[in-house]
């Protein structure tokens, strides 16, 4: 019996050891900040820990290829656990002095919080890289967001680069000319931007304007359009995080075999399909900049937003009214003149403050498509003869849209000019479109309505001589999660 027992609390620890490991963070010392944090609501993170004042470590107490023999070590253990919550028994936290670099070692709930916590503070600046792409052949479908979709038969035929400054760049290579602002969100995973893209390249000549967003370091395809339909332009769009130094965004937690781990955690977080949560009990810490009306913002639906006294209740009293429980040695405090909201509270708390304080919706994660492709036949067009596909294309032009935002393309200076603007519904089922094409192979079409996603539809046809043409509108909805694989 006794040796059973201690069979198992061997099983137990070794268990408990297998859920942690080391992870490198390559983090701002503006983010060791001291507590308390604030006075008189101003939230006061020049206060930095004295990194003289740490005691030095000569032994890590464990194994990993970050703490080298003859590294200067500071514990940060203490710390770790008060700011980032790290777990009590077992985690450590210690600045590398001589790599730069933190190093923790702690199970994956600890990491999320670690992480967290710095990304806050990662200056991130944005670099751009745009291949225009000639494709053999036009087709209804189009080609996909994904560059590994793109057909064997392409050409590049022209390619520019750059680094934003401030998230605004401007860039003329002749041939090829850019403008844009752009940033990275707050999980530094998802970027948007306002582009446009002039090319002066023979046999692909036109201009592009509208907001897209995608995912860091991913390529991401933006069909064009095609005159002629026997080729069509394609442009395929790389935005880049560098953080100073030029080390590459995702590099800024690594593992012991050098993956960026939290690269792959915040993609599935940013824009995989929503899991239920897993709570585990532990108390975790976040930070929230949010707008200066928040207090009166949450505190909205109260029948009176002041104490007897006049005052107005603080942020604990205002996130209980709204259903959080705190427990003793949890918080909420609103540092009025930064506009940040500091919460500590369990796992399963903390999920419901951060829906209210996330109350407003976001964006959608990805983009609305609209194809409008001008089609010839010897018959009028039905939806019947769509599908067995007696018709043949002169030309196409494809828009991504964030929600809301207008987009323009032109194709060779006037052969063809197109403004679109649209909205999708909530489930992806209907896209509302305005537009306005003028086309000298097609003449002019502006209208407007609500489509089926996904299915071909009719805009306007008519008969010219002995040939039926017309413009055919179909719209998708490209959501970032199709990046991931098997969209997990």
């Amino acid at each position: 019996m006794r040796f059973f027992v201690f069979f198992l609390v061997l099983f137990s620890l070794a268990q408990e050891c297998r859920g942690r490991e080391a992870r490198s963070y390559l983090v701002s010392k503006a983010g060791i900040y001291a507590q308390p944090v604030g006075g008189e609501g101003w939230l006061q993170e020049e206060k930095l820990i004295d990194f003289e004042e740490l005691d030095l470590v000569t032994e890590a107490g464990f194994e990993s290829r970050f703490v080298g023999e003859g590294d200067e070590l500071r514990d940060l253990t203490r710390w770790a656990r008060e700011m980032c919550l790290l777990e009590e028994e077992g985690g450590r936290a210690l600045w590398n002095e001589t790599r730069g670099r933190l190093v923790v070692w702690t199970d994956e709930v600890g990491h999320r919080e670690v992480a967290r916590h710095f990304k806050q503070f990662l200056e991130v600046g944005l670099k751009f890289r745009v291949r225009v792409l000639k494709v053999k052949g036009v087709t209804m479908a189009g080609v996909g967001l994904r560059e590994a979709d793109l057909p064997e038969n392409v050409e590049m035929v022209g390619e520019i680069s750059g680094e934003l400054e401030e998230g605004r760049g401007q860039l003329d290579e002749g041939q090829l000319s850019v403008e844009m602002d752009a940033y990275s969100g707050a999980d530094h995973v998802i970027w948007e931007n306002r582009m446009t893209l002039r090319s002066k390249i023979p046999g692909a000549k036109f201009e592009i304007q509208g907001g897209y967003m995608g995912i860091i370091e991913e390529p991401m395809v933006l069909e064009i359009g095609a005159l002629g339909g026997k080729e069509s332009w394609v442009a395929v769009l790389t935005m880049a995080g560098v953080l100073e130094g030029g080390t590459p965004l995702r590099d800024w937690v690594l593992d012991e075999g050098g993956e960026g781990k939290w690269w792959k955690e915040a993609l599935v977080d940013s824009v995989g399909p929503w899991k239920a949560p897993v709570f585990d009990g532990r108390r975790v810490r976040r930070r929230f900049t949010v707008p200066p009306t928040f207090l009166t913002f949450i505190g909205s639906g109260e029948d009176d937003p002041f104490s007897e006294d006049g005052e107005k209740p603080t942020a604990m009293e205002l996130l209980k009214s709204n259903g959080v429980t705190f427990r003793e040695g949890d918080s909420a405090i609103f540092y009025e003149k930064s506009s940040v909201l500091e919460v500590v509270a369990s796992q399963e708390q903390m999920f419901l403050a951060e829906g209210i304080i996330s109350h407003s919706p976001d964006s959608m994660m990805g983009m609305i498509r609209g194809s409008f492709v001008l089609v010839e036949s010897k018959e009028k067009l039905t939806k019947d003869s769509m599908v067995a596909g007696r018709y043949w294309i002169r030309e196409k032009v494809s828009h991504y849209l964030l929600g809301g935002q207008p987009a323009e393309i032109r194709l060779r200076r006037k052969a063809l000019l197109s403004e679109v603007e649209a909205q999708v519904d909530s489930e992806d089922r209907l896209v509302e479109v305005r537009y306005d094409l003028v086309s000298k192979a097609g003449g002019s079409l502006k209208s407007g309505g609500t489509f089926e996603v996904g299915s071909p539809v009719i805009v306007q046809q008519e008969k010219v001589g002995s040939k039926w043409r017309a413009w055919v509108l179909t719209t998708s909805v490209l959501r970032l999660r199709d990046f991931l694989e098997d969209g997990e």
